[in-house]
C-alpha cells in the first residue's frame, strides 16, 4: 500500500498501513513523522482492540534491528519514539504485530 521513500542521507521508512484508514488485516493505523527520518521520529499506532502490541524496526533484509514497543496496550492511540541516531543510513520498515499473528 505505502510506497518506500529513499533518502540520500538519513533513514527512509515505509509504512504498509495507510495513516488515514485502518488495516483490514490487523485493525491498526500507523503513522511515522517525520518521514524520512533524521535523528528521531514519532511512531503513532492506533488500534481498535486492547492486547499485546509489538512495534519493531526492520532493515531491508528483514532483520529486526530495534524493538520500539513490546507490551500490553489499551485500545486507542499510542506514540513511541524512534531514535535513529545510531542506525546506518538506509531503508527500514516499521513492523506492527498484534495478537493472532497480524502484522502491518
Amino acid at each position: 500500500m505505502g510506497s518506500p521513500a529513499l533518502a540520500a542521507a538519513g533513514l527512509a521508512l515505509a509504512v504498509d498501513a495507510a495513516p488515514s484508514a485502518p488495516s483490514a488485516r490487523v485493525g491498526v493505523r500507523l503513522a511515522v513523522t517525520p518521514n524520512p527520518v533524521r535523528g528521531r521520529a514519532t511512531v503513532r499506532v492506533e488500534r481498535v482492540a486492547p492486547g499485546p502490541l509489538r512495534v519493531g524496526l526492520v532493515d531491508v533484509l528483514g532483520c529486526e534491528v530495534s524493538v520500539l514497543e513490546d507490551s500490553e496496550q489499551a485500545a486507542g492511540t499510542h506514540a513511541v519514539t524512534l531514535d535513529a541516531t545510531r542506525l546506518p543510513s538506509g531503508g527500514y520498515l516499521v513492523r506492527v504485530q498484534t495478537p493472532g499473528g497480524g502484522t502491518a
